[in-house]
């Protein structure tokens, strides 16, 4: 499993993350808002750990919270990412990581990048490219104890769940098993590309009848609920913070290497 982090330190210079997606190798569905499958893909707030361990999944995780932090609402991640390929996908999960280890799954959000500014034009992308997109999970509600981590994985598939992307510019249905392309995903998160996970988080009142939600607002005024953190995939929350990312993951080839803020 990757052990870069997630911290309030603002991204500087930093080496960007790199991973292979082969449709021909999709990370299976495991947990989430699952329907009509079976048992070809289970259901539910699962252990994300089974898929955080392989080389195509990358992994950031918080430092263990000082104290309990509830966030309520869509969360949002801005990716800056580059490829090889004219379209491909991207699949962000957001997980509760316990002191003992389990990982388990909040909310997810995904994105064809292809349908990235219209879903009924859709735009191919240019390889090589720094690209900016923005990926919206589903809304949720949950309280990250202390001494819990908040833990974000970031990847290209969830099989059978989602059809596979063949990273090709034909049109959905027509690829074929020749067509597919291995896509060779970099993720950037330095300080002119802040891939930023934006959290909105509920501060802790004493009076809890009392407290009055109203809805967010991303853009360019963040939110209205409470206080919404960001980061550039780095860092640990708290009602005040802003997070960032930093830490190790491994190449291509399995060994670790540095890649995130620091």
């Amino acid at each position: 499993m990757g052990d870069s982090r997630l911290s309030a330190e603002p991204p500087e210079d930093e080496t960007p993350d790199t991973y292979l997606y082969d449709p021909r190798n999709p990370v299976p569905t495991w947990g989430g808002p699952v329907c009509c499958t079976g048992a070809l893909a289970p259901g539910g707030p699962l252990d994300q750990r089974v898929n955080q361990g392989r080389q195509d999944v990358l992994v950031f995780s918080s430092d263990p919270l000082d104290a309990d932090t509830e966030v309520t609402e869509a969360i949002q991640l801005r990716l800056f990412f580059s490829t090889n390929v004219p379209d491909t996908d991207f699949f962000a999960t957001v997980s509760d990581a316990y002191p003992g280890g389990r990982a388990v799954l909040i909310t997810q959000g995904t994105l064809r990048t292809r349908f990235r500014e219209s879903l009924t034009e859709p735009t191919m992308l240019t390889p090589g490219e720094v690209h900016e997109v923005t990926l919206t999970l589903w809304e949720t509600s949950n309280v990250f104890k202390a001494r819990h981590r908040i833990r974000l994985h970031i990847t290209s598939s969830d099989f059978p769940r989602f059809d596979r992307n063949l990273n090709t510019a034909k049109s959905v249905g027509e690829g074929t098993e020749a067509d597919i392309r291995v896509a060779e995903q970099v993720i950037y998160h330095d300080a002119e590309r802040p891939s930023s996970l934006l959290l909105p988080v509920i501060p802790r009142r004493r009076n809890w009848a009392a407290r009055s939600v109203r809805p967010p607002s991303f853009g360019p005024s963040i939110g209205r609920l409470g206080e919404v953190l960001r980061g550039a995939i780095r860092g640990a929350p708290s009602s005040s913070a802003i997070i960032h990312a930093v830490g190790k993951h491994r190449t291509d080839s399995g060994a670790p290497a540095d890649t995130i803020a620091r």
